[in-house]
């Protein structure tokens, strides 16, 4: 019975899946392996054998490891991650941004070739200001999908409606922010 729980856990290893689906799957899996085992055993009267046999009536690992991480649904992917995610993208955001407007609005660099130090505040100012207001967005928008639950809205199918009440909101202010970025470092040039 131990190998069955060790050779689960290997198969869950590398699996991407929030704690709660992985445990969900793994209770699956070795209800489904005990199954197996008690019925070769029960045929065989051999542990070792029927061990055997209820690993190979279970398949390929690698393959099982492969549809298993196709059948996670999207939520559960992102709730294993979430908060990670929108932080680093949070703060990307504010640091990258900035850099690829002023590439792209001065491909010759004449800001930089200036003394960049004494106007480093007078150049990341305006772009800084917009991308805050996306973060802060950002950080608002995280608390709300933890409060509204997105698993069991999509487990429900009413995500069409608490799309429209949180969703679009956030991304008229994210947009906003970004044009606020925008139209403050086109004015700056």
């Amino acid at each position: 019975m131990h190998q069955l729980e060790i050779h689960v856990d290997r198969i869950l290893a590398s699996l991407q899946a929030s704690p709660q689906r992985k445990l969900e799957i793994r209770t699956e899996l070795l209800q489904h392996l005990v199954e197996a085992y008690e019925e070769e055993f029960a045929r065989t009267s051999d542990a070792d054998r029927a061990c055997t046999l209820a690993l190979e009536r279970l398949g390929d690992p690698a393959q099982l490891r492969r549809d298993l991480q196709a059948g996670i649904p999207f939520p559960y992917l992102m709730a294993r991650s979430f908060h990670r995610t929108l932080l680093v993208f949070a703060l990307q955001s504010i640091v990258l941004l900035p850099l690829l407007l002023i590439l792209t609005l001065d491909p010759e660099m004449k800001i930089l070739d200036e003394s960049i130090i004494a106007n480093a505040w007078s150049l990341f100012r305006p772009f800084l200001a917009g991308q805050l207001v996306i973060a802060f967005n950002l950080f608002f928008v995280g608390l709300i999908l933890d409060w509204i639950d997105v698993r069991s809205l999509f487990a429900t199918h009413r995500i069409a409606r608490a799309f429209l009440r949180t969703f679009i909101p956030f991304g008229i202010l994210l947009a906003s922010g970004s044009l606020y970025s925008l139209l403050a470092g086109a004015s700056w040039y």
